[in-house]
Protein backbone atom coordinates (compact mmCIF):
# COMPACT_ATOMS: atom_id res chain seq x y z
CA UNK A 1 0.00 0.00 0.00
CA UNK A 2 1.01 3.46 -0.49
CA UNK A 3 2.27 5.47 2.27
CA UNK A 4 -0.83 6.57 4.02
CA UNK A 5 -1.41 6.89 7.67
CA UNK A 6 -5.49 6.40 7.14
CA UNK A 7 -4.91 2.84 5.37
CA UNK A 8 -2.42 1.94 8.36
CA UNK A 9 -4.97 3.80 10.73
CA UNK A 10 -7.83 1.23 9.21
CA UNK A 11 -5.92 -1.34 8.89
CA UNK A 12 -4.88 -1.68 13.02
CA UNK A 13 -8.34 -0.89 13.74
CA UNK A 14 -9.87 -4.09 11.50
CA UNK A 15 -6.98 -5.50 14.00
CA UNK A 16 -8.01 -4.25 17.30
CA UNK A 17 -11.63 -3.12 17.08
CA UNK A 18 -13.36 -4.83 19.91
CA UNK A 19 -16.72 -5.21 17.76
CA UNK A 20 -15.11 -6.27 14.40
CA UNK A 21 -11.72 -7.29 15.05
CA UNK A 22 -11.19 -11.04 15.09
CA UNK A 23 -7.86 -10.57 15.73
CA UNK A 24 -7.41 -8.21 18.62
CA UNK A 25 -5.75 -10.97 20.43
CA UNK A 26 -2.35 -10.62 17.94
CA UNK A 27 0.05 -7.99 18.15
CA UNK A 28 1.27 -6.55 15.23
CA UNK A 29 3.34 -3.56 13.51
CA UNK A 30 2.87 -2.10 9.97
CA UNK A 31 4.68 -0.26 7.65
CA UNK A 32 4.05 1.43 4.48
CA UNK A 33 7.24 3.00 2.53
CA UNK A 34 6.52 5.72 -0.43
CA UNK A 35 10.06 6.20 -2.13
CA UNK A 36 8.85 7.13 -5.52
CA UNK A 37 6.67 10.32 -4.78
CA UNK A 38 7.53 12.65 -1.44
CA UNK A 39 10.02 9.40 0.71
CA UNK A 40 7.65 9.37 3.09
CA UNK A 41 7.05 6.14 5.74
CA UNK A 42 4.06 5.46 7.41
CA UNK A 43 4.22 2.58 10.31
CA UNK A 44 2.04 2.15 13.57
CA UNK A 45 1.84 -0.61 16.09
CA UNK A 46 -1.21 -2.31 17.97
CA UNK A 47 -0.69 -4.42 21.11
CA UNK A 48 -2.22 -7.34 22.42
CA UNK A 49 -3.51 -7.31 25.75
CA UNK A 50 -1.22 -10.23 26.69
CA UNK A 51 1.64 -8.59 25.01
CA UNK A 52 0.95 -5.57 26.93
CA UNK A 53 0.67 -7.73 30.16
CA UNK A 54 4.29 -9.02 29.31
CA UNK A 55 5.88 -5.24 29.02
CA UNK A 56 4.99 -4.53 25.59
CA UNK A 57 4.22 -0.88 25.33
CA UNK A 58 2.86 0.60 22.00
CA UNK A 59 4.71 4.12 22.12
CA UNK A 60 8.00 2.72 23.31
CA UNK A 61 7.75 0.23 20.57
CA UNK A 62 6.91 2.54 17.62
CA UNK A 63 8.88 5.20 19.18
CA UNK A 64 12.46 3.12 18.64
CA UNK A 65 11.17 2.26 15.06
CA UNK A 66 11.02 6.28 14.70
CA UNK A 67 14.30 6.79 15.22
CA UNK A 68 15.30 4.56 12.21
CA UNK A 69 13.23 5.31 9.66
CA UNK A 70 12.83 9.56 10.80
CA UNK A 71 10.29 11.53 12.15
CA UNK A 72 7.79 10.57 14.80
CA UNK A 73 5.72 8.20 16.54
CA UNK A 74 2.89 8.55 19.24
CA UNK A 75 -0.19 6.98 20.34
CA UNK A 76 -1.67 6.07 23.64
CA UNK A 77 -2.78 2.62 25.10
CA UNK A 78 -2.17 -0.25 22.41
CA UNK A 79 -1.90 1.82 19.44
CA UNK A 80 0.94 4.05 18.03
CA UNK A 81 1.27 5.74 14.93
CA UNK A 82 4.43 7.08 13.34
CA UNK A 83 5.45 8.99 10.40
CA UNK A 84 9.55 8.89 8.95
CA UNK A 85 11.22 10.36 6.25
CA UNK A 86 13.61 7.98 5.54
CA UNK A 87 12.11 4.98 3.03
CA UNK A 88 15.50 3.42 2.62
CA UNK A 89 15.51 2.72 6.07
CA UNK A 90 12.07 0.34 6.40
CA UNK A 91 14.29 -2.55 6.24
CA UNK A 92 16.13 -1.66 9.27
CA UNK A 93 12.98 -0.22 11.02
CA UNK A 94 11.70 -3.48 10.15
CA UNK A 95 14.66 -5.63 12.06
CA UNK A 96 14.46 -2.76 15.25
CA UNK A 97 10.91 -3.62 15.61
CA UNK A 98 11.48 -7.33 16.04
CA UNK A 99 14.88 -6.78 18.17
CA UNK A 100 12.53 -4.33 20.82
CA UNK A 101 10.23 -7.56 21.43
CA UNK A 102 13.44 -10.17 21.60
CA UNK A 103 14.85 -7.55 23.91
CA UNK A 104 11.62 -8.38 25.90
CA UNK A 105 12.07 -12.29 25.70
CA UNK A 106 8.66 -12.72 25.44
Amino acid sequence: MSANSKAISEAIKTISDPKKGTHKDKTVYLFAADAASDGKVVHGCYVAEEARAKGVDAVKWSSEVAEVVGGKAGGKGATSLGQGTKPESVDEGVATAIKYLEGLKL
